[in-house]
C-alpha cells in the first residue's frame, strides 16, 4: 500500500506545472563608488540596527550611511 501512495504521489509532482520563481530586478538609478569597510559594534547596538532596518524596510548599509552623513554635517 505505501508504494502506491509514493507512486501517486510522485505522478501528481511530475503532473504539477513548473512555477518559476520570479526576482524583482530594481535598476540602480545612480552609480556611487563604494569601499568596503569593516568595523565592530556593540552586539546591542547591532540588534538594533537590525530591527530599525527591518521595522522601516531598509538595508543596514543604508541606514549607517544615512547616519554618518547626518553626523559629518552636524560637525
Amino acid at each position: 500500500m505505501p508504494d502506491k501512495n509514493m507512486n501517486e504521489l510522485i505522478r501528481q509532482a511530475k503532473s504539477a506545472p513548473n512555477a518559476k520563481a520570479v526576482q524583482k530586478v530594481t535598476p540602480v538609478s545612480k552609480k556611487i563608488k563604494e569601499t568596503q569597510f569593516s568595523f565592530y559594534i556593540e552586539n546591542d547596538l547591532l540588534k538594533k540596527l537590525k530591527y530599525k532596518a527591518l521595522e522601516d524596510e531598509k538595508s543596514i548599509k543604508s541606514i549607517i550611511n544615512e547616519a554618518l552623513k547626518n553626523h559629518l554635517k552636524a560637525q
